[in-house]
């Protein structure tokens, strides 16, 4: 009897511990958005959830019959500095499916706040027929738009994209709100639309607008790229952090900074290999 005892109060002890240990790794690779609503995806695995995983592997996908949206809610109130959409992976191929004439809006509310209620204040207006920023159809490029001020707190927030660029289809694969004027993103590179890799090099950025607080490398290995060639070892993604010192006010609407120009991947040539870049619009 006393040993049953003991060793329910082994299991019972072993049962909270495990608990506790796999709830705190799930925790810390939470996003940090909840999705609340969104238009449906082309596929289950392609719906506006895709957007909030902070993975660029993942994508939102969907047909535009009409303007579609996302609604997702922060873990907390935050004021932004901006906001960043991330091209999906096959948008080299697939041309023109990148946003064009988009809103993004915030509100604070005691209840779950629908697409058409009262109360969702204007951040942004990217409205302008002639605007047309994200035409380059490139694969994973990265967008950061900066306010001209913060903006005030919200806890959620909504995306509206009126349009595509011209194909029936839009997609993005992420999104991702610039807090403490910190940009984050992913830089990969690609010979082929399914195989993502990243030379190890420098990393080239304006030091006079921005300062490089983070840069890791998620995944790496040593592979042959093409035949003949040199191993080199890459990575899937590597992630930077970089933190604004200023802050840009231009008029008209805004002027691209490229803070990645090149790797440099030593003697070895290849001439396919296709860089993300990020691209930062001061509004």
């Amino acid at each position: 009897m006393a040993r049953n005892k003991r060793y329910f109060l082994f299991m019972l002890v072993m049962t909270v511990f495990m608990a506790l240990l796999f709830g705190t790794a799930l925790c810390e690779n939470e996003t940090p958005y909840t999705l609340i609503d969104g238009t449906r995806g082309n596929n289950t695995i392609e719906g506006p959830q895709g957007l909030l995983y902070g993975d660029v592997a993942t994508k939102w996908c969907v047909k535009m019959s009409s303007e579609c949206y996302i609604i997702f809610k922060t873990q907390e109130p935050v004021s932004i500095d901006g906001y960043i959409l991330v091209k999906a992976n096959d948008d080299a191929s697939n041309v023109n499916r990148s946003p064009y004439q988009w809103e993004l809006w915030g509100m604070n509310s005691s209840t779950v706040p629908k697409k058409n209620d009262k109360g969702w204040e204007k951040i942004d207006d990217h409205t302008d027929k002639e605007d047309k920023t994200m035409s380059i159809n490139a694969n994973w490029d990265s967008y950061a738009f900066i306010l001209s001020q913060s903006a005030p707190q919200y806890e959620y927030y909504m995306l509206k994209i009126r349009n595509s660029l011209g194909d029936p289809y839009m997609q993005l694969s992420e999104l991702k709100l610039i807090t403490d004027r910190t940009i984050e993103y992913e830089i990969v590179a690609t010979d082929n639309p399914e195989q993502a890799i990243v030379a190890k090099g420098e990393l080239v950025y304006n030091n006079e607008l921005f300062e490089l607080v983070h840069s890791e490398d998620v995944f790496s290995d040593t592979i042959v790229l093409g035949g003949g060639l040199t191993p080199i070892k890459v990575s899937s993604s590597r992630k930077i952090r970089l933190k604004m010192k200023e802050r840009i006010q231009t008029e008209p609407a805004g002027i691209y900074v490229d803070h990645l120009s090149a790797y440099d991947i030593g003697e070895s040539k290849v001439d396919k290999l296709q860089f993300s870049r990020l691209r930062v619009v001061f509004r």
